[in-house]
């Protein structure tokens, strides 16, 4: 069974069940499966950088989003 395919019927059976950081970490494991270049598959974020939604050229990125600072986040 593919990633999406779990992670989908993970999903079906658990959708009315109480969302918890358990559950996000595991489906965040499951869409990152086999990134290496990801530190923290699983887990919230620790390193410093901005987490941000861009697009556009790179020369003239859009931000859409910028996610809260990591150590602003529970752990």
């Amino acid at each position: 069974m593919g990633f999406a395919t779990g992670l989908m019927a993970d999903v079906y059976r658990s959708h009315a069940a109480p969302f918890d950081d358990r559950t996000l970490f595991a489906w965040h494991a499951m869409l990152m499966n086999g990134r290496r270049d990801i530190a923290d598959v699983g887990r919230y974020r620790t390193h410093e950088d901005a987490m941000q939604v861009v697009s556009g050229a790179l020369h003239a990125p859009r931000v859409h989003f910028e996610a809260p600072a990591s150590d602003t986040v529970p752990m």
